[in-house]
Formats: C-alpha cells, sequence, structure tokens
C-alpha cells in the first residue's frame, strides 16, 4: 500500500488509447486514481464490449510504477482483456509495463466462424485535465474516415478530411453534408458519433464511433462498430446459420 504523500501524487483522471498490431484502434479506456492509490479503469474495445477492472499502484524495481487490469467479458466465452498499463512519474505519460492481451474465444466473434480474436493491446495514455475546455486542447479538429475493407464502400464525402471549428466556450461546429455528427463529454475526454457511408449502388449505411482524446497525442484514436453478418454450416445438422458480429 502507499503511503497517502505519496499516493496523493498520482491522483486524477488518465486517459488512455489501445491499438494493436493488427489495426489502429482497439479501444480506450479511462483511468480513475484515488488518493489511496487504487486505480478503476472503464472503458471499451473495439467490438463495443464494456470493460471494467480495478488494480493498486504496484512497483517493480526494473518495471517501475503499473497496474495490472483484468476483465473477463461473459461473452468472450472464455477469453478475457489483460493489460499491465505502466506510468511514467506521476501526472505523466502511460505505457505498457509489458504486453497485454485482449482474447475473445466466442466462435461468432469474427466474420470467418470460430477463428476468434487474440491481439497483443498496446497502449498511449497521459494524465487528463477535466477543467480544461476543448478549446484549450484544440483551436480546430480534423476529422476523415479511412475507407473501410468491406468491398465497393466509401465515406459519404469521399474520405476528406473534415474541419470541426472549436468556439472559446468549448463547443464546435461540423459541416453536415460530411455526414459526420460528433459529441464530446468534458468530463471523460470522449467523443462518440456516427459517419455515413455509402455502397457503389448508393445505398448508405451509418455507422457509430467512439474516441477518446490523449493529451499530446496527434490524433484520436478508437473504434467504430460497423454491423455485419456471416453464415456457417452447424457441424450437427450440416445446415446453414446466420449471425452478426461486430
Amino acid at each position: 500500500m502507499l503511503a497517502k504523500a505519496e499516493s496523493a501524487k498520482w491522483e486524477g483522471l488518465y486517459t488512455l488509447s489501445l491499438s494493436s498490431y493488427e489495426d489502429y484502434g482497439s479501444g480506450y479506456l479511462s483511468l480513475k486514481i484515488g488518493n489511496d492509490g487504487n486505480v478503476k479503469a472503464t472503458g471499451k474495445l473495439a467490438d463495443g464490449t464494456s470493460v471494467s477492472a480495478s488494480s493498486p499502484l504496484l512497483y517493480d524495481r526494473e518495471i517501475g510504477w503499473f497496474a495490472m487490469l483484468n476483465a473477463a467479458p461473459s461473452a468472450y466465452k472464455g477469453g478475457c482483456f489483460w493489460l499491465p498499463v505502466g506510468f511514467d512519474g506521476p501526472r505523466g505519460v502511460l505505457r505498457n509495463a509489458f504486453e497485454g492481451r485482449w482474447i475473445n474465444r466466442n466462435p461468432q466473434a469474427t466474420g470467418e466462424y470460430g477463428e476468434g480474436c487474440d491481439r497483443y493491446v498496446e497502449v498511449e495514455g497521459a494524465y487528463y485535465n477535466k477543467a480544461k475546455v476543448l478549446y484549450d486542447y484544440y483551436d480546430a479538429l480534423m476529422f476523415s474516415a479511412d475507407s473501410p475493407t468491406l468491398n465497393d464502400m466509401r465515406p459519404l464525402n469521399g474520405g476528406e478530411e473534415v474541419d470541426v471549428m472549436i468556439g472559446w466556450n468549448g463547443k464546435f461546429g461540423i459541416d453536415k453534408s460530411s455526414g459526420l455528427s460528433l459529441s464530446f463529454a468534458q468530463a471523460t475526454g470522449i467523443f462518440k458519433g456516427g459517419y455515413t457511408f455509402v455502397f457503389g449502388s448508393g445505398a448508405k449505411k451509418k455507422v457509430s464511433f467512439e474516441v477518446i482524446f490523449v493529451p499530446g497525442e496527434e490524433a484520436l484514436r478508437g473504434f467504430y462498430l460497423w454491423d455485419a453478418s456471416c453464415i456457417y454450416k452447424d457441424p450437427k445438422t450440416g445446415n446453414w446459420k446466420a449471425y452478426k458480429y461486430k
């Protein structure tokens, strides 16, 4: 247990974005450290699954200060989310203490039935001063949506960057023709919104996204949710069955 004078140095809110070797976004976490040195984490992974975990601040001579965050959502069918978060100095930047893992053993978790999800996770994080208004962090935002890997899709505006202008009051304005909607929670640093994609045939599909602001990082990082359907052959009956995944 940390001495109270020592643990008070760490007290506050930290925002943390997740990435893996396979993609650029795997979700986000918000870490709250109390004056007792206890770390509480809440957030979402890239498939929209909510996670929560807690850990005391721990110390290792080689690793330094870190927290061990673990969660095992029931939907993961024995899988887990396991993340050792290191702290470089009180209210400093966050890093991997060592490699984290994100494992989903649900056979319906991916487009290929039974393939599952097993990824190493990296973190980017920092102390977040929620008293600052959005303008104090940005005088403008630039939003762009890369074309997804699904075939015959493109963003409504062709993938061009969208200007998000920030006012002195922290509120922002967006060109509605871009197909972007966006909201921001100052207390958490989390952005939520939606973006419209268009099939080559002209049919439209709107996806939701969530990203977290990490001070010092050039880009917001999180995930967008794409609801997709796939089929598999039931090994017992031999019949084809449909299922959805994100």
